[in-house]
């Protein structure tokens, strides 16, 4: 009795293992698979978003390198200018040393072959038709009382050279650019199409259901159904409008480069590549801005009357007036 007395309490007391802890090890493995997880995701986003960041400011950084090469060409063309300047100035000089008792005439012709000169400067490297005209009219002006007939000559020269210049329609490249620059600005604002383009449903003509017998009006119910679960839209272009929210930066930035490479072409007067760079803009906007909003139409607007400006007009040459007056000198 005594062993099996013994054997009993030795299988009471026998306690099956307990997975607790196993179940504790098999949810924290898990819990830390799940946070890597969400790490390697955040990780990723970062690294997507340092890198569109980096390509911004490169992009950027290339536009101003532009520019600044456009501003150095300007300054170098301004020297030159000063440079033609100073040297005309010294002639004179030379010729008032060479000429100590010189009657007014003469000084009149120096003066108005100075005017001249100066005109052609500002056509040749500052395309402003403005300002030589307001040169060669005060050159004309000068010489308005004189009667030698080599001023006469002098004075048919100009005016004909003075229409001419009247006919040219002068840009204001410093309006265009701002123009430019506002609607750079506000590209962001444009809405996208980030859902399909509706397509107006087409009436059907239907037949009361009173009239039909039970097996239409059994068909007209799953055809009616049909049409609730499965609704089918045809797009005749191969273009796919719709940009996913994660690249329509990249969209826009888009836009801001090739208005960026409208205004540095306006700067440098070159038509067709202003013209084109907003044709490519205005393609991209009908293709992915949302239609028939006012922001977009204004802006469509604007540029295209901006796309019809010329900005590099031809500009006639005043070679009568300076042959004139580089004759009348010399005699």
């Amino acid at each position: 009795m005594s062993n099996e007395e013994d054997q009993n309490i030795t299988t009471d007391q026998v306690i099956p293992p307990k997975k607790t802890s196993k179940r504790m090890l098999f949810k924290t493995l898990i819990f830390l698979i799940v946070i890597a997880m969400i790490g390697y995701v955040v990780y990723y986003k970062f690294i997507d978003a340092m890198f569109e960041s980096s390509v911004q400011e490169e992009q950027k950084m290339q536009h101003i390198q532009t520019a600044v090469t456009g501003l150095e060409n300007m300054t170098q063309a301004q020297q030159k200018t000063l440079q033609t300047l100073t040297e005309d100035f010294n002639q004179v000089k030379q010729n008032m040393a060479a000429n100590p008792l010189p009657n007014k005439d003469m000084w009149l012709a120096e003066e108005v072959r100075y005017l001249v000169k100066l005109a052609d400067i500002n056509l040749a490297f500052r395309q402003s038709v403005s300002q030589a005209l307001i040169l060669l009219k005060l050159a004309d002006q000068n010489i308005r009382n004189v009667t030698d007939p080599g001023f006469v000559e002098l004075r048919k020269a100009l005016a004909a050279d003075i229409m001419d210049l009247q006919s040219v329609q002068e840009v204001d490249t410093t309006g265009i650019y701002m123009h430019l620059l506002a609607l750079n600005n506000k590209i962001d604002q444009l809405p996208l199409m980030n859902k399909p383009m509706m397509v107006s449903e087409q009436k059907q003509t239907t037949i009361p259901s009173e009239n039909l017998p039970w097996w239409r009006k059994g068909l007209n119910q799953s055809l009616e159904s049909l049409r609730k679960l499965v609704v089918v839209r045809y797009n005749s272009s191969d273009k796919i409008p719709l940009v996913p929210p994660d690249q329509q930066a990249y969209l826009y930035q888009n836009w801001h480069i090739t208005l960026l490479h409208a205004m540095t072409a306006l700067m440098q007067g070159n038509s067709d590549i202003y013209r084109s760079s907003l044709q490519q803009t205005i393609t991209w906007i009908n293709e992915y801005a949302m239609p028939d909003t006012p922001v977009v139409n204004a802006f469509l607007a604007e540029l295209s009357q901006l796309q019809a400006v010329d900005i590099h007009p031809a500009i006639p040459k005043i070679s009568r007036s300076l042959q004139a007056v580089d004759a009348l000198t010399v005699s």
